[in-house]
């Protein structure tokens, strides 16, 4: 699953810091400067997979892994999730996301209408999907606690609920 992928991940950074010297886990500007200030590389965690937060309550899930100094992450990555739509990048994707929503929700004589499923794309072959509910309370929750916001791979109506969200904050 994403989330043992990443805990590997993330345990394998905080092993490699206990070991080396010149590498510094930062969560926040000031402790970036201080590492610089002293030679180290600061180094902020990243997670980039795409159900990163599950299905289950997403805000224990971020909490974890803001615990585990994670302070930027992508909200969608090759697939639309929970939160937000992606940019549609590479036929494969396509073809991915026909499939799970097929097997989610239809049926085999439906089949005949294979355009029924998958990306939501408009005339110009763009996902419709933009931030959902969920992916409006996460982008506040992200502003509150001060984690930048990475557009890498989210749909343009994404970024554009994004941009409505962090304007009129």
């Amino acid at each position: 699953s994403d989330r043992s992928a990443v805990d590997r991940q993330l345990d394998a950074a905080h092993a490699f810091e206990k070991t080396h010297s010149w590498f510094r886990i930062v969560s926040s500007p000031e402790e970036a400067r201080a590492a610089i200030a002293l030679g180290k590389l600061a180094v902020v965690l990243s997670v980039e997979v795409s159900h990163f937060l599950g299905d289950g309550p997403w805000m224990a899930e971020l909490n974890r892994l803001y615990q585990q100094d994670v302070r930027t992450f992508q909200i969608a990555v090759q697939l639309n999730n929970r939160f937000a739509g992606v940019a549609i990048h590479h036929p494969i994707f396509r073809v991915i996301a026909w499939y799970l929503d097929f097997k989610a929700r239809g049926h085999w004589y439906q089949l005949i209408k294979p355009w029924k499923f998958g990306f939501d794309r408009d005339s110009d072959g763009k996902n419709r999907q933009g931030l959902t509910p969920e992916g409006k309370a996460l982008v506040n929750e992200m502003m509150a606690r001060g984690i930048p916001i990475d557009l890498a791979h989210l749909s343009e109506k994404t970024v554009h609920d994004i941009q409505e969200i962090t304007t009129a904050n």
